[in-house]
């Protein structure tokens, strides 16, 4: 079941970076919790609805934005790890932005049941037991 997980997640972000925000939802649960409180101003979500509002506004604040996509991680159970790389630049302030991260996607019934964006890429890691220098990481 781990790889079906793997690329359901994998498919699901292929979705969004292709632009296909219905289709990329349609891999989620319609009560999904998405929780980004590791984002400035960030909360939890909840629903299909409520992932793309979460999408529509940390999108919307940037003049400049880009999300580069690591490795896509096994990380036991019904979990799934994506690692990633976004940059830009802020509308209000003009700061730019240059961070690492992990998304946790929990999987239940086939479908995406919650999804955590975390600013901590080794904490997230570590926390699930994988280590940071591991090949999947995108470290080493």
């Amino acid at each position: 079941m781990s790889q079906q997980n793997v690329d359901l997640v994998t498919s699901h972000l292929e979705a969004w970076e292709a632009g296909s925000a219905e289709r990329a939802l349609g891999f989620m649960s319609e009560q999904v919790e998405f929780d980004a409180r590791a984002r400035p101003g960030g909360k939890v979500w909840h629903g299909r609805e409520g992932v793309r509002e979460a999408i529509g506004e940390w999108l919307e604040i940037w003049d400049e934005y880009r999300m580069e996509r690591g490795p896509v991680i096994e990380a036991g159970g019904e979990r799934v790890v994506s690692l990633w790389r976004e940059s830009g630049r802020a509308k209000r302030s003009g700061a730019p932005i240059s961070e690492e991260g992990a998304t946790v996607f929990t999987i239940a019934g086939g479908q995406i049941s919650s999804v955590l964006v975390s600013v901590d890429r080794e904490g997230v890691l570590a926390g699930l037991g994988l280590a940071s220098d591991s090949p999947g990481s995108g470290r080493g």
